[in-house]
């Protein structure tokens, strides 16, 4: 078996291009990084929304909006558990996310600029929700701002090489 003859394996008796066998391989690889990814932020998402966070006020704990905002319900369209999820998907998928407080709700940025600064509190601005873009201008300390310390875990998942389909070498099974 010669470069030629692998070649001439491309093509298919009508002479088209034969790369249904690639294909497949790369659809089948994304689908299956695609479900290990969902499945490890299902996991980590569920993990911390089981959790109980704890309210404090003066040092004694308190079951007031904040406790029920993390517990049960951050605003009137998102249960708990889906907005931990949120959370952590866009932690891994963008490296970071930004959770702001409007009218004793939280809400999860979908866009956001971020300025840094080194001797008073990092300033957010064009903040938007749900493709609404907010006027505020909010500060570290009326935020909550998550970053992942690998923002890399992305590029890392897909340069990783799983398995194909395909029966090496593919060419000689159209044969």
């Amino acid at each position: 078996m010669n470069l030629i003859d692998w070649f001439r394996g491309l093509f298919n008796k009508d002479g088209t291009l034969s790369l249904d066998c690639y294909i497949g391989s790369v659809a089948g690889s994304v689908f299956y990084k695609e479900l290990a990814l969902q499945s490890s932020i299902n996991l980590i998402a569920n993990s911390i929304a089981r959790s109980e966070f704890l309210t404090y006020e003066k040092g004694k704990e308190v079951r007031k909006n904040n406790h029920y905002l993390l517990n049960v319900e951050a605003n009137q369209n998102t249960p708990a558990s889906i907005f931990w999820r949120d959370v952590v998907s866009n932690i891994i998928y963008k490296g970071k996310c930004l959770v702001v407080m409007q009218g004793d709700m939280l809400y999860i940025a979908d866009d956001f600029n971020r300025k840094e600064l080194a001797f008073v509190e990092n300033i957010y601005t064009d903040v938007v929700i749900k493709n609404y873009k907010l006027k505020d201008t909010f500060t570290e300390s009326k935020v909550l701002y998550f970053e992942w310390n690998n923002p890399e875990l992305k590029k890392i998942i897909d340069v990783l090489n799983p398995r194909t389909t395909c029966t090496w070498p593919w060419w000689w099974m159209s044969k």
